[in-house]
């Protein structure tokens, strides 16, 4: 007698080869069931993810603020650069803000130095000593701390900075041509309360 023919015989005639073989069968339906269930949860999860993935928005970057701040930041920054990094100045990035920061603060100590421009210590340590070899800096030793200096322009340096101010207001203007006083002063301000809402 071929096998299925017995299986379906086996609840009629064979009661007692049920009820041996019934352990098996409930452990081989609860398998089934397992398997099942585990395939439908993971069904319902990738459904959920899908679901989830569909909702949220992709990110943009020419949407997403930090990126395109950093960008502009980066592109303008290389552009002034290329004004100040020329003759008659000849300074780098990090220099230039010592400078600018000194020309409007001074005097001020290389950490008050660091904490102004966002610039690493070591940063503001090679650039003072760049500056101070091209004598565009006085260093004052601290009265009350010889262990602390403070910094000014020299009458060289500020000779400089002031050489230098008009080109970077003239390429301040022409990027801002496009836009009007009303929106120049809303762009400031909005700065003032990113800048403000990130420390």
């Amino acid at each position: 007698m071929a096998q299925p023919l017995h299986i379906t015989l086996l609840f009629i005639t064979e009661p007692l080869t049920l009820y041996q073989e019934a352990p098996r069968l409930i452990s081989f339906a609860l398998r089934v069931a397992m398997v099942t269930a585990n395939r439908d949860d993971n069904r319902m999860r990738f459904h959920s993810s899908q679901v989830m993935s569909s909702a949220q928005p992709p990110l943009k970057l020419h949407e997403f603020i930090p990126y395109r701040l950093a960008d502009l930041a980066h592109r303008l920054s290389q552009e002034l650069s290329a004004i100040y990094g020329e003759t008659p100045f000849a300074i780098d990035i990090a220099q230039w803000r010592v400078l600018a920061q000194l020309a409007e603060h001074a005097p001020l100590t290389s950490k008050a130095l660091a904490d102004l421009t966002n610039m690493d210590k070591a940063k503001i340590s090679r650039a003072v000593a760049r500056l101070s070899e091209r004598a565009l800096l006085v260093r004052e030793r601290d009265s009350q701390d010889q262990r602390q200096s403070h910094l000014r322009l020299s009458p060289d340096g500020e000779a400089l900075y002031r050489q230098l101010v008009p080109h970077a207001l003239d390429w301040e203007r022409s990027r801002l041509g496009a836009l009007n006083d009303e929106e120049r002063t809303q762009l400031l301000a909005l700065l003032d309360k990113l800048d403000a809402a990130s420390r």
